[in-house]
């Protein structure tokens, strides 16, 4: 097979599906005839493109045009280097293979789904535009994708919903690298986030209204009264910066809270450790919501216990009551009862972060899900 990988979201820049494309792309390569990525063009391009085994094809464009943009070049790789079969890693790519099949473009077009770009409409705020959105995604979804890989069941039932048919679509979780996030000591970290003695709780996303951080703030007084040395740690940027810290000063929580703002991919581990559990509480909302929730799988990776919400994707990264603890949505009664029940019982978080390792061991790990996938493009 001549794959060809074709996304605009791939490193330098950082982001879950930025995740989901490095991973798998560097794995597809090992088992492909011939193998490229197509992409945009970043400040650090080079130090990302320099340490790859094979070969990346660079474009200037923005994310919303880059599937105008990239039509010219996938054409001109399909023809000259005989590239295939494409994998999108969001529909809207498919849109530059369509086009170059006009003029000798691959024969078979996959893409991954995620979520949001199955329900994000630009032009919701204005009607005829909206509709005419809606329109040429569903023309793209339903008549240009062979076959789609969803990242999740929820996933699945967006694309079904939206006319896709249930026997061109295949349910691939996403997985983590447990090569890169393991259990490991961080005494030191502990001390410097001013937390030595007392119990940390994380949560690591955007700081985006869909992760739900603000129902974690609100369920943190009930946290503390159980353990009044808790400390709420954030890690991740966003607009929401600033609603959150006016909510836990309103809270009287502010001392309990502590925002990295910043982006510390180098570092997660460190965090993900040094916690006694993670949450990503996520909101059930069909026009923004968590598609999958990949850090929840790096948390387990590193032996941690996992809280997330009935929401999106979320319960195909949790086995709930087994790996981790499923909550509704927007209860930060239920939150908070879960996160002292985890903190209350040693055993209880030892047995959930042991049972979540192993999961990604046996199952939820880039290689795994690499090998499924490639097997499927091939049949």
């Amino acid at each position: 097979m001549r794959l060809l990988l074709i996304t605009p979201d791939f490193p330098p820049s950082i982001g879950g599906i930025q995740t989901y494309a490095f991973e798998l792309a560097v794995r597809l390569a090992t088992k492909s005839e011939k193998f490229a990525v197509v992409s945009v063009q970043e400040a650090a391009s080079a130090e990302v493109d320099d340490r790859l085994p094979f070969p990346v094809y660079r474009i200037r464009s923005t994310s919303n045009l880059f599937p105008f943009r990239a039509v010219r070049l996938v054409a001109s790789l399909c023809r000259r280097e005989g590239f295939d079969v494409a994998f999108c890693i969001a529909w809207p790519s498919a849109v530059a293979c369509r086009l170059a099949k006009l003029v000798g473009g691959p024969r078979l077009i996959l893409a991954a789904a995620h979520g949001r770009e199955l329900t994000f409409n630009p032009g919701a705020n204005i009607p005829v535009v909206g509709r005419l959105y809606e329109w040429f995604r569903r023309f793209i979804t339903t008549r240009t994708v062979d076959r789609f890989y969803a990242v999740s069941r929820f996933t699945r039932d967006l694309l079904i919903h939206q006319g896709v048919s249930s026997s061109n679509v295949i349910v691939l979780n996403n997985g983590t690298d447990p090569t890169k996030f393991f259990t490991e000591a961080t005494p030191r970290l502990r001390f410097r986030l001013g937390a030595k003695h007392g119990k940390i709780i994380l949560t690591v996303g955007r700081l985006v209204r869909r992760k739900g951080i603000d129902v974690m703030i609100a369920a943190l007084p009930r946290v503390l009264e159980k353990f009044p040395d808790a400390l709420y740690v954030i890690v991740g940027k966003g607009p929401e910066y600033e609603r959150l810290n006016r909510l836990s000063y309103d809270l009287g929580v502010q001392n309990s809270v502590l925002v990295i703002d910043q982006e510390i991919p180098d570092q997660l581990r460190a965090y993900y450790n040094a916690c006694d559990v993670f949450v990503l509480p996520a909101r059930q909302d069909l026009r923004d919501h968590e598609g999958f929730g990949i850090v929840l799988l790096e948390a387990s990776a590193c032996g941690v216990p996992v809280i997330g919400t009935h929401s999106g994707g979320i319960p195909d990264a949790i086995v709930n009551n087994t790996t981790g603890i499923l909550v509704p949505p927007d209860s930060k009664i239920e939150l908070a009862e879960a996160v002292v029940q985890i903190l209350s019982d040693p055993d209880l978080a030892k047995r959930l972060g042991e049972a979540g390792r192993d999961h990604v061991l046996a199952k939820a790990n880039w290689d795994a899900v690499s090998k499924r996938l490639y097997q499927s493009m091939s049949a």
